[in-house]
């Protein structure tokens, strides 16, 4: 159950920023030692699904499966290291367990919570039956919107809804709505309704719902009614990125220029991650997209939840961020087959150094 969503890799580059503990974290200087330091590599053999799959989302439970929605398969996986034996939930539909491409998932109490692609409603499964359901379908104005359980409560985020957040109680069977979050703030809105535009989402340890929209560097704060309590504006990070040779040659000057007003930019913002500090605190783990670039390139942020300061940015090529818990980041590494495809080789655990 990701309460606060403690919700990886061979190559983390980019702007390393000084760091001096969470709540203690000192000025910036380029050139300082990563974030996060390597913790466990975890082959994915060919022989399983999971070598085959492109993860969406990825949810992690109490006794440590792995929960991932498949857009290669357009199915729910249920795995468990050493990723041998995956099993497949649910199936094509709109009935009790069924989903079109789904999206955004959460796990919590042996029932899954999941957002799809091609249909606008929020369903739940049971893990172990495959099809109970545990609450009625949610319908929200947009698709595949992100989706978090915290308690008896299901949090329901996407910058395209409007009101983009939406705070539900599932005690009982048929869900009842909390309340609906509606910000002060300038809103980003998007001409295209029904589009897979999504932010980002996560609760804290106490409660805390905290997003971001596709196109604003803000992270705003919630409580659990929905109500809005306060905006974190994103200091401006320095105006370059020294990228390493041994990923991104220097010859190619012109791409790399584009690349650095890109991240400075924040042109496209994809999720967002609370992570355990060492004090027991939490940062702020956010992900942008790079444009006019390969699928395989993410850009990642690690913000003081405290300040709004970005401590450092990586950016990462063939690993993309899937889930946090506690102080560790999973990511998936994919490699580039000769015949152009694309496979999962590893999971890559990170944990955070702070």
């Amino acid at each position: 159950m990701r309460h606060y969503r403690y919700s990886l890799g061979l190559m983390v580059i980019g702007l390393f920023l000084s760091l001096m503990g969470c709540g203690q974290k000192g000025e910036s200087t380029p050139g300082q030692g990563p974030i996060m330091s390597l913790a466990d590599s975890i082959p994915i053999p060919e022989s399983s699904i999971l070598y085959h799959s492109t993860v969406l989302d990825m949810a992690i439970d109490d006794s440590g499966h792995f929960y991932m929605s498949d857009n290669t398969t357009r199915r729910i996986l249920q795995t468990e290291p050493p990723f041998t034996r995956c099993w497949v939930l649910g199936g094509p539909g709109l009935g009790p367990g069924e989903y079109f491409t789904p999206w955004f998932l959460d796990v919590s109490e042996g029932y899954l919570f999941y957002s799809n692609l091609g249909s606008s409603l929020i369903k739940s499964m049971n893990i172990k039956h495959n099809t109970t359901t545990k609450t009625q379908d949610i319908s929200v104005p947009a698709v595949a919107s992100h989706v978090l359980v915290y308690q008896d409560t299901l949090v329901i985020y996407n910058d395209v809804n409007i009101p983009p957040l939406r705070v539900y109680s599932i005690h009982t069977s048929t869900p009842q709505l909390i309340g609906k979050g509606v910000r002060t703030e300038q809103r980003y809105e998007l001409a295209a309704r029904r589009v897979a535009a999504s932010g980002g989402l996560d609760v804290s340890r106490d409660g805390i719902i905290y997003t971001i929209p596709v196109s604003h560097f803000a992270i705003h704060a919630y409580n659990m009614q929905a109500k809005f309590l306060s905006t974190l504006d994103i200091q401006d990070p320095p105006h370059y990125v020294p990228f390493s040779n041994d990923l991104y040659k220097q010859s190619q000057s012109e791409k790399m220029q584009e690349w650095q007003e890109a991240i400075v930019s924040f042109s496209h913002i994809y999720g967002l991650w609370l992570v355990q500090c060492q004090d027991g605190s939490q940062d702020v783990v956010v992900e942008s997209h790079l444009p006019n670039t390969e699928s395989n390139v993410h850009v990642y942020h690690f913000i003081d939840l405290a300040t709004g300061r970005i401590l450092q940015t990586n950016l990462l090529r063939n690993l993309a961020l899937k889930a946090v818990q506690g102080s560790n980041l999973y990511f998936f590494q994919s490699r580039q087959q000769k015949d152009g495809s694309w496979n999962l080789v590893a999971m890559k655990v990170y944990q955070y150094n702070l």
